[in-house]
């Protein structure tokens, strides 16, 4: 799911929107909020492609994370996380400290936006 997710974003795609939860139901796939689904698919490539301009981001870079694996996550209950610790070196480094917040809804995991791309929480 992850990994789906972060191609269509490289490639500015709407359909990282079928990969994510809700913007205003967090137990909810956008798929299933109408209105959700509507504003993400209009708005999402834009800034997207500007993000992926902004960071230099190139043909050879979105064939790179086609190619992504990714190993496990932390999981609890229903969330995941995912870490520089579960994918390769070479992703690794990209990814930083940041991290891939997973939500599963009906046994399907989703990319919860509002807490992915930023640093672990202190534990």
């Amino acid at each position: 799911m992850a990994r789906q997710f972060l191609v269509a974003m490289v490639d500015a795609d709407a359909a990282a929107c079928d990969h994510m939860i809700s913007f205003t139901d967090v137990q909810t796939p956008m798929v299933q909020v109408e209105e959700d689904y509507a504003l993400c698919t209009e708005l999402l490539p834009a800034v997207l492609a500007e993000e992926v301009d902004a960071q230099g981001l190139d043909e050879d870079g979105a064939t790179l994370l086609e190619a992504l694996q990714i190993t496990g996550a932390d999981v609890d209950g229903d969330t995941a996380v995912v870490d520089g610790d579960n994918v390769s070196p070479l992703f690794a480094d990209s990814l930083g400290q940041e991290t891939i917040t997973l939500t599963r809804v009906e046994g399907r995991w989703y990319v919860d936006l509002e807490r992915s791309f930023e640093p672990p929480a202190p534990r």
